[in-house]
């Protein structure tokens, strides 16, 4: 099907379609017509693997109407990529159920039969797959057409890559020129009222009234305190790039230390502390007052009253939240909610900030092996959920670090293959999830925590999948409940929301 002039041309397109500044939309497009067209296939995709999700992701597709991309795909789905994957070169499929090279759901959605699927390695890692057949017809593949399309994979992976660079670069730029308008911007302000009081007060102090002197001495302070707050943020920020922070855990009472940085930022406010005062957390002092005084500020900036800030304890972590009454975040925002320097359109109108308060409080929060999140409050609001540790064994050790081997990347080491540990808040919700689970060897350790042991990585991620299918159906009966897992790298991740 492919000789040495069809490669070659097919080859020549592609790489003149990659000069000059196409967008990468429109360039990997463009590569799957040219394989499309070259190797008689009907559709042609190249879609990206997120190795940390174990995801799919279409990226581009020829051969369905335009908006057809399908939704993201855990990858132990897609037999036949894990193949390709761990081949590191093409690998044809001649019939896909009888191969078992899909799940039977994507076979029957889009009539598959034959296929091909190449990985697209570059620099050692797979950054994605070139996949295609002819709509459901049975065909073949001699050795050349194979060969070819191995060819076209490594150029697509070359130039796949160069595009991430190019991405990456553009948005490090991006940030740069958003940090250097909103630094100066956010501190130029505080600045000169600070001047411009200590000026008054110098030249024109004795002649002022005291009421006078009090309301410039409390500008002052407010200014000066959001100058310190920025500075505050600018540094935290720099340790985290240069990967200098510091943590020193500890048995801290919660509600002491709440009460504590509501008294210094909102001490006329309305703010609810509901928390028990035998509560403790394993944390860092400093970076909890960081963590609550950054979710804090955002909740009297841009939220409404009342704010309330809730603790509760599970087995090995505690979930912390601090939720006001406003109108939450919009939809289309949350999944750049934690991005340094971002902020919504609505945040951006008459209300200083500089965008980096939720980046450095997450930041801090997985510093100590939990996370932060987002959630939508009932009936309107913001909530920001906290999970931190309770006691410095709450989580297992993290695993060594990875000695170089010769198997492909994202195979799966001996750590990798340890139980699925789900932690679920209420923790009456806990014995619902192992119930449903009970097929994967679930078992209630603890009265919040449910642990399930697959047997090899492809069990592991049908586990996972699984845990996001049935999630739903728990938070309905439990009202929102909310489930993390402990990922390999010992790490707390929340389990992202079942596929609709």
């Amino acid at each position: 099907m492919a000789d040495v002039g069809t490669t070659s041309e097919a080859m020549r397109e592609i790489v003149l379609a990659s000069q000059g500044d196409a967008p990468s939309d429109d360039l990997l497009a463009h590569i799957c017509r040219v394989v499309s067209r070259s190797f008689e296939f009907e559709r042609v995709a190249v879609a990206r693997y997120h190795e940390r999700l174990g995801e799919v992701v279409p990226v581009a597709l020829v051969g369905e109407p335009p908006g057809a991309l399908p939704p993201p795909l855990p990858i132990h789905e897609a037999p036949a990529l894990e193949r390709a994957l761990d081949a590191q070169h093409v690998v044809f499929v001649a019939d896909a159920r009888e191969e078992g090279a899909l799940a039977d759901r994507l076979i029957d959605a889009g009539g598959v039969t034959s296929m091909f699927c190449v990985p697209l390695s570059s620099s050692g890692r797979c950054l994605g797959f070139l996949v295609g057949d002819r709509r459901g017809a049975r065909f073949e593949l001699d050795t050349a057409a194979l060969a070819a399309l191995d060819v076209v994979g490594v150029v697509t992976a070359t130039l796949l890559e160069k595009l991430l660079v190019a991405e990456e670069m553009q948005r490090l730029d991006s940030m740069k020129s958003e940090f250097i308008a909103i630094a100066s911007h956010e501190l130029r302000t505080p600045l000169t009222s600070v001047y411009g009081i200590s000026i008054t007060l110098d030249e024109r102090g004795d002649t002022l009234s005291e009421a006078e002197r009090r309301q410039l001495r409390r500008v002052l302070r407010e200014q000066s305190e959001r100058l310190r707050a920025l500075v505050d943020q600018l540094l935290d920020l720099s340790r985290f790039d240069v990967a200098e922070v510091e943590i020193s855990p500890t048995s801290t009472p919660l509600a002491a230390k709440l009460h504590e940085i509501v008294e210094l930022l909102a001490p006329d406010r309305h703010v609810a502390i509901d928390v028990d005062p035998r509560l403790t957390g394993w944390v860092d002092p400093v970076a909890l007052d960081r963590i609550v005084s950054n979710l804090l500020s955002n909740a009297l900036r841009y939220g409404e009253l009342p704010i309330t800030i809730t603790a509760t304890a599970g087995d090995t972590h505690l979930r912390l939240t601090v939720e006001d009454r406003g109108q939450g975040v919009a939809d289309d925002f949350v999944p750049r909610l934690f991005e340094r320097f971002s902020r919504s359109e609505s945040s951006t109108q008459g209300v200083a900030g500089s965008g980096l308060g939720l980046a450095i409080a997450r930041a801090y929060a997985r510093a100590h092996d939990g996370d932060l999140v987002y959630e939508q409050a009932r009936p309107t609001g913001a909530r920001f959920v906290v999970t931190l540790p309770t006691n410095p064994h709450a989580l297992p050790e993290h695993s060594p670090a990875p000695q170089p081997r010769s198997v492909r990347p994202g195979a799966a080491s001996p750590s990798a293959l340890g139980p699925v540990i789900v932690t679920v808040s209420p923790p009456e919700a806990a014995p619902a999830l192992r119930e449903l689970l009970d097929h994967y060897h679930a078992v209630l350790v603890a009265p919040d925590r449910v642990e399930i042991k697959p047997i090899d990585r492809v069990r592991r991620g049908t586990v996972i999948y699984r845990v996001i299918q049935v999630a739903q159906t728990v938070a309905d009966e439990y009202d929102d409940a909310v489930m993390y897992f402990v990922a390999e790298d010992g790490n707390l991740w929340r389990l992202p929301p079942p596929p609709i």
